[in-house]
């Protein structure tokens, strides 16, 4: 059963966790690295933990009665992890193992000896496809898609709507909850344009001929050494464990955010009856933040082993911190990328922003869009507009990630596969020009996020290396998804 924030009979594995103060739920497969729920939502992958009973799944998405249930990480498998930094990555297969005809063996033994979670085991349970057609399609239920809908049904327009909770709040004829949208194709080269669809039950088409994305906004990684360390977690995160009562108490709470998203943090913690002990970052933070509202500081640092215990900052002070909320945020773009948009990228810490024409009409409305005031108000008169003209409103800024410029190179760029800012000015010294290249050499931006974490500190590298910022193609499936999803029969719906 997924875990959100509507609609939730039980908290997932990961909030209960949290809540106990239990951070750390995890390693990552190469070096070891401590690893918790940084979003609770499934997009950062970075919470995948294996069961007593043999399953194996994102401690966010899993249902859980008893933090019992995770089985625990063998302590020998600390020792192949320490070795492994002294290594080349393991998938260079070509250049460390010799002789050729044993290198599936060893990569197999690797993978045995490593923090690498067992494969799971096959479901077994059948699944259907089914195919709704409509005019326009929805994709997220927040405030701004749910405003958008109550718009285009002021205007007896014909429209879907789909989000990855529970839509038990929503009374609407065609709601798909616990859907995630996978990517935007194409039929030929002159058909019609099509959603496809992952439910708890199977997958869906939904063909359209408008879109609306009110898709939201994803919590930056950030740029110095311990930035993936247990109890660092993002915004969402932080709004969604205050709404179920889960935030860890007794603890010390930080934040490092931008002025946009401040004032909402302000609102989530007092209502949660957390006072967050300091906060850094934007130069325009409110002054009743935090007891200690450090006005343009960086976090330069954060160290723990297992959870975070202490943070570092610009000015020279130290401080100890149990959980750092992080309030930089980026649109979520890949959807707009698989509509023909092109990548917008302003320079140093600067959010990944997609603009220009779409291969279809696309509007972008809510956080996705950068509005953090009036979200129902503004998006239902973005709505009444581009259906009476097709006009899209002006995208908004968001504010840069300070301390991107000269980030250490034990900073971690990409979690999934636990490569560090070292490792990319390496291969960039070593003539890996491009992302693509970078990508087949690091294996940054291969993991299972996606690149969603890494993405923008990548095109930081390359713009310092002097290579043009830019993002591998966007190809659907935007989440990992498995096969017995796409198994079964045919469903047709109107």
């Amino acid at each position: 059963m997924m875990d959100t924030s509507k609609g939730i009979v039980q908290p997932s594995l990961a909030a209960r966790a949290f809540r106990a103060g239990k951070f750390r739920l995890g390693a990552s497969f190469r070096f070891g690295r401590a690893r918790g729920a940084f979003c609770h939502s499934g997009w950062c992958q970075q919470c995948k933990v294996a069961l007593k009973d043999g399953s194996v799944g994102l401690a966010c998405q899993i249902s859980a009665d008893d933090l019992a249930q995770l089985r625990p990480d063998p302590r020998w498998k600390g020792a192949v992890s320490y070795a492994a930094r002294f290594m080349r990555p393991w998938f260079h297969e070509k250049v460390i193992l010799r002789p050729a005809a044993l290198q599936q063996w060893f990569l197999g033994f690797i993978r045995h000896a490593s923090r690498a979670l067992p494969l799971s085991a096959p479901t077994g349970r059948a699944s259907s496809h089914g195919t709704i057609i409509c005019d326009v399609l929805v994709v997220g239920a927040g405030i701004a898609g749910t405003a958008a809908l109550e718009a285009l049904q002021e205007r007896g327009v014909d429209a879907v709507i789909v989000d990855e909770s529970e839509l038990t709040f929503l009374d609407h004829r065609h709601k798909f909850g616990n859907t995630t949208v996978l990517g935007i194709y194409r039929r030929g080269n002159n058909g019609e344009y099509f959603a496809l669809c992952a439910k708890p039950t199977g997958t869906l088409e939904v063909l359209f001929n408008r879109l609306v994305l009110a898709t939201g906004t994803y919590d930056r990684l950030l740029p110095f050494p311990g930035n993936d360390i247990p109890g660092i977690i993002g915004l969402h995160a932080f709004r969604k464990l205050s709404m179920r009562g889960l935030l860890a108490k007794n603890k010390t709470y930080a934040i490092y955010t931008s002025e946009a998203t401040a004032h909402e943090a302000k609102e989530i913690a007092s209502a949660a009856g957390v006072r967050f002990l300091y906060a850094a970052g934007s130069s325009n933070l409110p002054d009743d933040l935090a007891d200690n509202c450090l006005k343009g500081v960086q976090i330069t640092r954060a160290t723990g082993r297992s959870r975070l215990q202490k943070l570092w900052f610009s000015n020279g002070r130290r401080a100890r911190c149990d959980v750092l909320v992080v309030g930089y945020q980026q649109p979520r773009y890949e959807l707009q990328l698989q509509s023909g948009q092109q990548l917008t990228w302003r320079g140093s810490g600067s959010a990944i922003e997609p603009a220009g024409e779409a291969n279809f009409p696309v509007l972008v409305v809510g956080a996705a869009a950068g509005v953090t005031e009036n979200i129902a108000e503004v998006t239902r008169s973005d709505v009444l507009a581009w259906l009476l003209d097709g006009r899209t409103p002006r995208r908004y800024a968001f504010e840069p990630l300070p301390g991107c410029e000269n980030m250490d190179d034990q900073t971690i760029i990409c979690p999934c596969e636990d490569v560090t800012v070292g490792d990319i000015r390496q291969a960039l010294r070593d003539g890996f020009g491009g992302i693509e290249h970078l990508k087949r050499r690091t294996g940054a931006a291969t993991g299972p996020c996606q690149g969603k974490l890494c993405h923008c500190l990548l095109l930081q590298c390359l713009a310092e290396g002097g290579y043009p910022p830019a993002l591998p193609t966007m190809r659907p499936l935007i989440r990992p998804t498995s096969l017995a999803s796409f198994a079964g029969g045919i469903e047709n719906d109107k």
